[in-house]
């Protein structure tokens, strides 16, 4: 059985699914609290998804495979834009950054974390990690297209290198802490799962912030150098934004 499920899960082809109509959930502002008001009903409508679908024939293929979509129609999005700073701004270095990200964090990393829903051995808490699981991707995939069209219409204005190098290190450090403070709380909640995969991006970031460093402080040219730079801080603070927020209480 586990290995007919692992060849469903390999082919994604028996069961497609509707990956969220996003029209439903327009955006006026884009300060953060409205953002998440938004978001809210977002998650809201993703469980009940959830609830629905987990009941049906084959409903585990299909949340499976929503997870698939949401996270695969993100990553395409992501090196897209990255590959269009590179043909149209000449931010080789931007690209190859995001290009080694995607590489290890997508092609490796999520592949990794899908196979190993799968051996789950503890039965109870199966469900809750596809659960997460499946809310996370939507909510990422969503907030990716928030911040696309937030940059359309409020581009970013970058501070001078120095100050940006001390936002990337806070940010950086900020991720490290929160990492720090959940893996401990997953693990006593009994959430192995997600303890083990939030251990593996905290050893990427830790393990590859001083590469990235490197990466940046070889680009020659100061203005390709400062705009590399603000758009990590962008992206990592934005990254920091999701991973912090909750729906707000009703």
């Amino acid at each position: 059985m586990l290995f007919k499920s692992i060849i469903l899960v390999a082919f994604m082809c028996l069961v497609r699914c509707d990956p969220g109509d996003d029209t439903k959930y327009p955006i006026t502002s884009y300060k953060v609290e409205d953002i998440l008001k938004v978001q809210g009903e977002v998650i809201k409508d993703t469980v009940g998804w959830l609830l629905k679908t987990k009941e049906e024939t084959l409903g585990s293929v299909k949340i499976l495979n929503y997870i698939h979509d949401h996270i695969k129609n993100m990553d395409n999005k992501m090196m897209n834009w990255a590959k269009g700073l590179k043909v149209k701004q000449g931010l080789n270095v931007a690209y190859d950054i995001f290009n080694y990200i995607n590489r290890w964090v997508y092609d490796f990393g999520f592949h990794k974390a899908m196979a190993e829903i799968l051996i789950i051995s503890n039965k109870t808490e199966a469900p809750i990690a596809v659960a997460k699981f499946a809310v996370t991707s939507r909510v990422i995939d969503w907030r990716t297209d928030v911040d696309t069209k937030r940059r359309e219409v409020e581009p970013t204005e970058c501070a001078d290198e120095q100050t940006l190098w001390n936002q990337w290190k806070h940010e950086i450090d900020e991720t490290l802490e929160t990492l720090d403070d959940l893996i401990p709380k997953l693990k006593s909640s009994k959430s192995n799962y997600w303890a083990k995969q939030h251990q593996r991006m905290r050893d990427f970031i830790g393990n590859n912030s001083p590469k990235i460093d490197s990466m940046v402080k070889g680009i020659t040219d100061p203005a390709k150098r400062t705009k590399t730079l603000c758009i990590l801080v962008e992206q990592i603070h934005l990254l920091n934004t999701v991973a912090s927020s909750r729906p707000p209480a009703k």
